[in-house]
Order: structure tokens, then C-alpha cells, then sequence
């Protein structure tokens, strides 16, 4: 999951635990810093013996847009299960909070993401089948900071295309816990990976794509 920080590229390569990798100019990408985030996990999650994974591309929220009055990145983060039938996977969703400065700890997770679940009387127009009608995958997110807005496009039940969009502050809702980053511990930080002094301005540019 890739995202911006000082005009370098850096991507998140797992959640669990969080790796973090800063990308050079050549290409080269070299880990920075790991941290655990076993304590911040749903309580449904550790007791189901998955795997959590990430998800789209990171999104920067400023200070000045957040109910939190904290500027952080805005991820999202999912795990899979099986529990109707073995090899239908039902997808579970999570917003995270992770700090806008390195050691870019992961320091709040929401409660489960509410996609539209399958309602064989509401979508019997779908072409749904057994194997896919427990599928939601959130593959997009994007900020719209003129209206406050998050937009999260997602496949739904392995065959179409949707979208669904909440004011930023009330996903910030979504949070049962406040923001606390020394739940997350860092195991691990390369010698060049110096933590700076806090930074009230941490992302000076932003990813952009042409079509």
C-alpha cells in the first residue's frame, strides 16, 4: 500500500506485522521499520486464527479535516473467512489510523466496515453464486477534502462494481478507541531510519495519476 511522506514514496508490505519500506529513486526498496500491532487487532479477528492483509493506497487526512484535531494517514485493512461453506470466503474490512511521521505505527483500528451483504430477495438480479455471494472487496479509497468526504470502491459478490461513501468524521465515529500509537511497538528500525523531531507538516506532495 503505497503512500507519500517528505516527496520519498513509501509502501506498507504487511500489516501484521506492519512493515514499512522506503522506495529510492532507482527503484530499490529498502525496509525501515516494523512494528506489532497485535493489541490493536479485532477482538473477532484474533480469535480466528486468519491473516490480516492491506488494501488500497493510503490516503493523508490533515489535521484541519479531523474530528481527532491529529493528522494521520487513512487505511484500510481486511481479513477473510470461511464460515458458510469451505472455499466461500467472506471478507471483513477495517479502517486504520496510522501516524503521519516515521516510525509509522498503525495507532487505531475501526469496528468492522459495513458493506452491503448479500439479500437473495433484495439482489436476486445479481448473478451471484454460492461461491461468490459473501465476497465484498474494498479495492479504492479516495479523500474528497472540499466536501469531507471518503469514497471506497468495492467488488460485491465477485460481479459488480460499487461505491460507498461516508463524511470523513463519521467514519472517524467508526473508532471506538482514541487514537493511542504506544499500543504499537517497534520491533525493528533500520540505522539510516532516524526518527525526526514532530513534524506539523509531514506530506508535501501527493500521488497523481494521468489518464
Amino acid at each position: 500500500m503505497p503512500f507519500v511522506y517528505l516527496d520519498d514514496l513509501y509502501f506498507t508490505y504487511s500489516i501484521t506485522p506492519h512493515r514499512v519500506f522506503r522506495v529510492d529513486p532507482s527503484g530499490t526498496a529498502k525496509q525501515q521499520w516494523v512494528s506489532s500491532v497485535k493489541r490493536l487487532l479485532p477482538g473477532e479477528f484474533r480469535s480466528s486464527g486468519a491473516a490480516m492483509h492491506g488494501g488500497p493506497p493510503l490516503v493523508f487526512v490533515p489535521r484541519e479535516a479531523s474530528s481527532t484535531d491529529r493528522a494521520y494517514y487513512l487505511g484500510i485493512m481486511h481479513y477473510f473467512d470461511m464460515p458458510r461453506m469451505k472455499g466461500s470466503r467472506a471478507y471483513h474490512h477495517y479502517a486504520y489510523q496510522m501516524e503521519p511521521h516515521p516510525p509509522f505505527r498503525i495507532c487505531a483500528v475501526s469496528r468492522e466496515l459495513p458493506l452491503r451483504s448479500y439479500d437473495p430477495t433484495y439482489h436476486r438480479h445479481v448473478k451471484a453464486t454460492k461461491w461468490t455471494r459473501d465476497i465484498n472487496f474494498i479495492s479504492g479509497l479516495q479523500l474528497d477534502l472540499a466536501n469531507g468526504d471518503v469514497h471506497m470502491s468495492y467488488g460485491a459478490f465477485d460481479v459488480e462494481s460499487r461505491l460507498m461513501s461516508v463524511k470523513l468524521h463519521g467514519l472517524e465515529g467508526h473508532f471506538d478507541a482514541v487514537s493511542d500509537c504506544s499500543k504499537s511497538m517497534v520491533l525493528e528500525a533500520e540505522d539510516s531510519a532516524v526518527l525526526p523531531r514532530r513534524l506539523s507538516h509531514p506530506v508535501t506532495s501527493q500521488i497523481k495519476f494521468s489518464n
